[in-house]
């Protein structure tokens, strides 16, 4: 007989009474093992923001016409070797070593902004980290310059205009009321990126649905700061959402 089978038996022939204490203290020991049972789920949390942050480079370097594929990036930030061109090998490593040191940028800062584009261009570009000296254009097919881009010596001048602006937009968005809410979904969601609703579920470790939806993504939609890929189906399966 098993020693759950003996207790049992105790309990039947009214040798073991159950009281109400003995069934709260039962019922805070099972309300402990959950929350236990529940950072199993934070082994894989690592795991999928990690894969999200190499979705993120690899859509990154696709836009500037890399072509190596989501698994090669990944194998270069694994620091196994990889078969392809070497400049696009190097942009790859750069943009892994420019997003480990994305949280100590200041956004604001010209300096920072150098500093991160020579993470970014190093070893591809001539004169990483500083701004051109000379003139550049755009040129089409047949040799004819179709765009003059401004001198150099307007760059520090243009580049503080930029600044400022994203510094307004920071403070509209501020005052457009978002909430806490829907800046903790932004700052678990990656640009260039798209998530499904329980991708983004998981990585806040939120289990309702209708909470996620009411707090969470549905004001960000509002905001206008997360998108969806499929806006004129909102319901579809194949919805994803994205940071703007």
């Amino acid at each position: 007989m098993t020693q759950e089978e003996q207790i049992l038996k105790l309990i039947e022939n009214n040798k073991i009474i159950i009281t109400n204490k003995m069934v709260n203290i039962a019922s805070s020991i099972m309300k402990k093992i959950g929350k236990l049972d529940n950072y199993k789920d934070l082994n894989k949390m690592p795991v999928l923001r990690r894969n999200n942050r190499i979705k993120s480079i690899h859509s990154s370097l696709a836009i500037e016409a890399n072509s190596l594929s989501f698994n090669q990036v990944k194998s270069i930030i694994d620091g196994k070797p990889v078969i392809g061109p070497k400049n696009e090998i190097q942009e790859a490593q750069n943009a892994y070593n420019a997003y480990l040191k994305i949280k100590e940028v200041n956004p604001y800062s010209l300096n920072d902004l150098k500093k991160i584009h020579g993470i970014l261009t190093y070893l591809t570009v001539q004169n990483a980290g500083k701004f051109r000296t000379g003139g550049e254009g755009v040129f089409d097919e047949a040799g004819n310059c179709i765009f003059v881009c401004p001198p150099p010596e307007q760059i520090d001048i243009l580049m503080i205009d930029e600044v400022l602006e994203g510094l307004i937009e920071g403070v509209y968005a501020q005052t457009n009321h978002i909430s806490v809410y829907v800046k903790k979904l932004l700052d678990v969601m990656e640009l260039g990126v798209n998530y499904t609703t329980l991708e983004l579920m998981e990585l806040l470790e939120i289990k309702s649905r209708l909470s996620f939806r009411e707090n969470y993504l549905s004001p960000a939609i509002d905001n206008g700061v997360v998108k969806m890929t499929c806006p004129k189906a909102p319901t579809s399966r194949n919805q994803r959402y994205y940071k703007v």
